[in-house]
């Protein structure tokens, strides 16, 4: 017969170490779930922890990162060494020991980064205030001088609050460091809490010089006015050229308009640094800003040319390839499409501009595709058996152009394309037919 009084005993035990094991669970879960264990010990978080600083330098976030690890802390630190769990004795002092100074390890690592950052910024700044400084000291001389020393006065005073915007910043994230207990050198604090007196100082000093070179600068008013009239009337007269000689009039045929527009391009991109350092000249004098319409006018014209001449461009270099084309290996089916390909390009600028219907340039070029396309199936027909040497003289003859000895063998569509067939269609075709006839003849 069973004891009840040992089973009473038995039963009391297994709840008793039942209740120690959940006990045990618990703590363990408190423990890991107090300061994410798992994610403190692991070197991968900290190298993602460095990266995410390196992505992200707000001083507000390594703040948050710093204020949640000194909780954690002193959560730890409060932590008894030993408690009880009912009748068995826990030791909570290495694991304690432990976690304390893996968060010491993580509030290191970020106050490094925040130092290294601050650092950093702080030497960009003093070296902004020392250039600056070095700049408004030059002599004076030369309006290239003045106008060097009125352009730092004037980015000097365009980024003031943006200065003092990076002061603050900085003096903010020393601040930090200094709250959380990070090492920061004495000198270091010093700059740091007379930075802002130090920009002061430096518009302070920007205002002086500006003052001081007031009679310079009536002098070179005076001379900047003059230089700017003289360009004037230099755009003036290459205006006047541009809509005599330009790469739009009537007169020029695409090849040279190409080289007068790669020109005139050029001659208006040192038109335009000109105009922006006599631009510059006048604001800093205090001077009317002056309007260049001609050099707008010849830009524009430009900008309308180039989307011609682009598409010429293109057939040019199509047209050059096609010529190295021997006459025993013509392939006309690729010429043709080809030359269709540029005739829609033609057609969508044309739809998309419906002035182009009246520039010059426009007209010559889809004359000139339309032209080629034209030429194809005459070229064509005379890769005939039947057309021989003899029939291309007659074709240069009618032509006007002499492309002298002519072998069939070494002939080159670059020959063929002299000839501008198109130019003469009938005739052309009239010595084809010929040729057909005298063959069935013999």
């Amino acid at each position: 017969m069973q004891n009840k009084m040992i089973s009473q005993l038995h039963y009391e035990i297994v709840q008793c170490k039942n209740q120690i094991i959940q006990r045990f669970d618990l703590l363990v879960k408190v423990w890991t779930k107090r300061g994410q264990l798992k994610i403190l010990f692991d070197k991968n978080e900290m190298t993602k922890l460095q990266k995410a600083i390196d992505k992200n330098q707000s001083t507000q976030e390594i703040e948050k990162r710093i204020l949640v690890f000194k909780h954690y802390r002193d959560l730890n630190m409060k932590q008894d060494n030993e408690q009880m769990n009912y009748f068995v004795l826990i030791d909570n002092a290495e694991v304690k020991e432990n976690t304390i100074i893996k968060v010491d390890e993580w509030l290191q690592i970020l106050g490094d980064s925040l130092k290294t950052i601050a650092a950093k910024e702080l030497k960009s700044i003093r070296l902004d205030i020392d250039n600056y400084e070095k700049a408004l000291g030059g002599e004076m001389g030369a309006i290239e001088q003045l106008k060097s020393l009125l352009n730092v006065i004037t980015e000097i005073k365009n980024k003031s609050m943006d200065m003092e915007f990076r002061i603050v910043e900085v003096q903010e994230q020393f601040r930090v460091l200094d709250m959380y207990e990070y090492d920061i050198e004495e000198d270091v604090r010093k700059e740091v809490d007379g930075l802002m007196a130090q920009w002061e100082q430096l518009l302070e000093y920007a205002d002086k010089q500006d003052f001081a070179v007031n009679d310079f600068k009536k002098n070179f008013a005076e001379v900047t006015k003059q230089d700017v009239e003289n360009f004037k009337s230099k755009i003036k007269e290459e205006f006047e050229q541009y809509n005599i000689k330009g790469p739009g009039v009537s007169s020029v045929n695409l090849d040279e308009g190409l080289e007068l527009l790669n020109q005139s391009k050029e001659k208006i991109k040192n038109f335009n640094k000109t105009r922006e350092e006599n631009v510059l000249a006048e604001k800093l004098f205090n001077l009317p800003i002056s309007k260049f319409p001609e050099l707008i006018s010849m830009e524009e014209g430009n900008k309308k040319y180039d989307k011609i001449y682009n598409i010429y461009k293109d057939f040019l270099g199509a047209q050059k390839e096609f010529s190295l084309m021997s006459w025993n290996k013509l392939d006309a089916p690729t010429l043709i499409t080809s030359a269709e390909k540029f005739e829609k390009a033609v057609k969508k600028l044309s739809n998309a501009n419906p002035q182009f219907e009246t520039v010059h340039p426009f007209v010559k070029l889809r004359t000139t595709i339309v032209g080629f396309k034209e030429s194809l199936p005459l070229i064509e027909s005379l890769k005939q058996p039947f057309i021989n040497e003899r029939h291309w003289k007659r074709i240069m003859e009618e032509t006007g152009k002499d492309l002298g000895e002519i072998n069939l063998k070494t002939l080159t569509l670059s020959k063929v394309f002299e000839l501008e067939l198109q130019d003469c269609e009938e005739k052309v075709n009239e010595i084809v037919i010929e040729a057909k006839a005298e063959a069935q003849n013999e």
